[in-house]
């Protein structure tokens, strides 16, 4: 089946950079040296390429899913055509959010798995539940907020700014980008229980934030946006703003 138009934007090329199992854009493959990546090396400590380095640092309340240890790396540009792209409008926007179906992200798992909040059971099989996978979750949530924003703006008869859509485009990149697997309970009954999700303890792989702002501390660019750029009038005093040793 061919791909649509937002798709051959947002989802990998298949076809390019393959290379045991990976991908990746030709132009990283005849990268020898890495530079920047050695040096944000430390902000990946969290980051596992094989299922080997992964299994070893499994957290002991850690969702057992197969998907989160045997997933493919895919390297996409960061600055992709359809993120970018100012003149954009809300009706690609919308066409994009409109082709997305939420209900793919269900899946039917074994019940009874540790550290995983039980759910609803499925229909056709009574030793399974139905959980929702986090990133269909989260484009969903991307989903329900330009349905409410594309309302208001149609009742208002206004324009919806490129700013805007740049900014929704760049929130489902991230969650593209994140393919992130965890299965999410969908029984209102368990949600909001506290007590059954202690009980559960269940967890999700994240980077520390902390590492990421300690490392815009020690390379900090002492800028402070005072209104230069929307006025066009460069100043000097927007670069003064360094943080406190």
């Amino acid at each position: 089946m061919a791909k649509t138009e937002d798709e051959t934007f947002l989802l990998p090329n298949e076809e390019e950079g393959r290379e045991d199992g990976y991908y990746k854009p030709a132009v990283m493959l005849a990268r020898e040296e890495k530079p920047l990546i050695q040096y944000l090396q430390p902000l990946s400590s969290c980051k596992y390429d094989n299922k080997e380095s992964a299994l070893e640092h499994t957290h002991e309340h850690a969702p057992d899913h197969d998907l989160e240890t045997t997933a493919r790396v895919l390297w996409q540009p960061l600055y992709s055509p359809k993120v970018y792209e100012w003149t954009v409008n809300s009706q690609s926007t919308d066409r994009l959010f409109k082709g997305f179906d939420p209900d793919h992200g269900l899946v039917a798992l074994p019940k009874g798995q540790p550290n995983i909040l039980p759910s609803e059971s499925f229909p056709w099989d009574s030793d399974k539940e139905v959980y929702v996978l986090s990133g269909y979750h989260s484009l969903h949530s991307l989903q329900v907020i330009w349905q409410h924003l594309h309302r208001l703006a149609t009742v208002a008869n206004e324009t919806l700014g490129g700013h805007l859509l740049h900014s929704l485009n760049v929130l489902w990149e991230d969650v593209l980008c994140a393919a992130d697997p965890t299965p999410m309970s969908i029984s209102h009954e368990y949600v909001i229980n506290r007590t059954a999700i202690t009980e559960a303890g269940q967890t999700r792989k994240c980077r520390d934030w902390r590492d990421l702002d300690e490392f815009r501390i020690k390379n900090t660019a002492c800028f402070k946006d005072l209104g230069a750029a929307r006025h066009k009038t460069p100043m000097i005093e927007e670069w003064q703003f360094c943080p406190d040793d």
